[in-house]
């Protein structure tokens, strides 16, 4: 068998590998949706406590519709999301607040029309985990003693694609789960260093 050791899958491509010469990938973190079929991935970091990276998703006002019709729906997401990734959706200005948290519980990300805006985008199947009966505000981050110096809250959230922010999952979690008593058996599940 022919491996080819990298940090992220997507480095494979990057590196110009040849596809026809390698039978699996070793990576710490998948993230090519684009791997060729005959190439197995190994992913370690769901071996080693960390089954799912987290996200911020950011949601327009025009866009708080899609995410009040259903539990499951398709969504613009990052090309670095893996399949079982929790999703932190953020309704921007006016509410901006984390009001709910969903999974990427699609298989591929696709490429098509953005819808909301010119262009395309990446997008796949996401599923509603809770819905917050005590949103996050972006004013909560802000006067948190470690959030507070995150990129992501200096910039205001602003970005696109969504916000990678696993480093700081074990404050985000803690946040959640204090503020929220009903939503405590479901965020149980994705505590810090659950596996």
């Amino acid at each position: 068998m022919r491996i080819e050791f990298e940090f992220e899958s997507s480095n494979f491509k990057a590196h110009k590998h040849d596809a026809k010469e390698c039978d699996c990938i070793v990576c710490w973190d998948h993230d090519w949706p684009g791997v060729p079929d005959h190439i197995e991935v190994v992913e370690l970091r769901r071996f080693f406590g960390a089954p799912f990276k987290v996200w911020i998703q950011v949601a327009i006002k025009g866009q708080w519709m899609y995410l009040d019709k259903g539990a499951r729906l398709s969504w613009a997401l990052s090309k670095r999301v893996t399949h079982g990734d929790l999703l932190l959706m953020y309704r921007a200005y006016p509410a901006g607040a984390v009001t709910d948290i969903s999974r990427f519980t699609g298989r591929e990300l696709e490429e098509g029309a953005a819808g909301w805006r010119d262009g395309t985008c990446v997008a796949g199947e996401i599923t509603r985990v809770c819905r917050l009966e005590s949103p996050i505000f972006l004013s909560d981050f802000r006067q948190h003693k470690v959030l507070k110096t995150a990129s992501f809250v200096r910039a205001n959230m602003q970005g696109t694609g969504g916000l990678l922010v696993s480093e700081y999952w074990p404050y985000l979690h803690s946040m959640l789960y204090e503020r929220n008593p009903k939503a405590r058996r479901v965020l149980a599940r994705y505590a810090p260093g659950v596996a």
